[in-house]
């Protein structure tokens, strides 16, 4: 997977209504525009950047998002080998090595050093945890994933990822 400079996607708080959304995205010149609502998550937009921004403007673009109150994540897009558009989104998924009561302390003692929130416990698959990671955590969700994984006190740890295949 490759970093796409070109797109982030950007999720915002759920009480704001779409023409809202749209004026906030309005006010930032570094926004192209922007795809999409998606249709799942109406707090949601794939923003298109223009074009020829380097590395650090690009960085420089998510920090200035992320400053925004109205903004709880904005994170790089990335893509696949085969093309697809792959969001990172505010969540990820830690499984936890065993279901002792002191594995879910762990969890809870990481979540609260790390500044992420845990969502739920997955009712069906007992040892798997849904997590967030806001602007506030210590990293996005690619990032938080892949610390609690090197903790080396979870069997895994994934991102959430919105794919889409074909995306333009």
């Amino acid at each position: 997977m490759n970093v796409s400079p070109m797109q982030i996607i950007i999720g915002f708080k759920d009480t704001l209504a779409i023409q809202e959304i749209q004026s906030i995205i309005d006010k930032y010149t570094f926004i192209k525009t922007f795809n999409q609502f998606h249709e799942f998550y109406k707090s949601l937009v794939i923003a298109d950047l223009k074009e020829g921004i380097s590395c650090e403007e690009f960085q420089n673009d998510l920090n200035t998002l992320k400053n925004d109150t109205n903004i709880l994540f904005a994170n790089p897009s990335v893509f696949g080998n085969d093309g697809s558009f792959c969001g990172v989104l505010d969540e990820f998924i830690v499984c936890l090595k065993d279901s002792t009561q002191l594995s879910e302390l762990e969890l809870q003692n990481i979540a609260l050093q790390t500044n992420t929130t845990i969502v739920r416990k997955e009712n069906f698959l007992p040892l798997f945890y849904l997590l967030s990671a806001t602007k506030f955590s210590k990293g996005d969700a690619f990032e938080m994933s892949d610390y609690f994984y090197e903790t080396g006190k979870f069997a895994s740890a994934e991102p959430n990822l919105l794919i889409e295949n074909g995306f333009n």
